[in-house]
């Protein structure tokens, strides 16, 4: 009996930590990836693909298997991953 109940202590305490924890790791890693895509592609004028292949995915790779499902769209410079999404726009002189 004491078993079960540490078992369902420990899963009650990983589930409340990847439920907590999941949003900002999405939020981060679409955030880092408008981020850097919006700054290369408008201020500094490289690739977009050269980005993706070379900064952006390899850094992603500290999310495993999810890193498969990180998209990214280029007209106003928007990511997206299993359903979080952030936007990073270029605004001039004003960055």
């Amino acid at each position: 009996m004491r078993i079960v109940i540490t078992a369902l202590a420990v899963f009650s305490l990983i589930a409340g930590l990847v439920m907590y924890g999941a949003p900002r790791i999405l939020g981060i890693a679409t955030g880092y990836t408008a981020k850097q895509l919006c700054s290369t592609h408008f201020v500094a004028e490289l690739p977009d693909q050269f980005v993706w292949d070379y900064d952006v995915f390899p850094r992603m790779e500290v999310m495993g298997p999810l890193r498969s499902q990180l998209t990214y769209v280029v007209d106003e410079t928007s990511a997206s991953l299993l359903g979080y999404q952030s936007t990073a726009r270029y605004l001039g002189a004003l960055g």
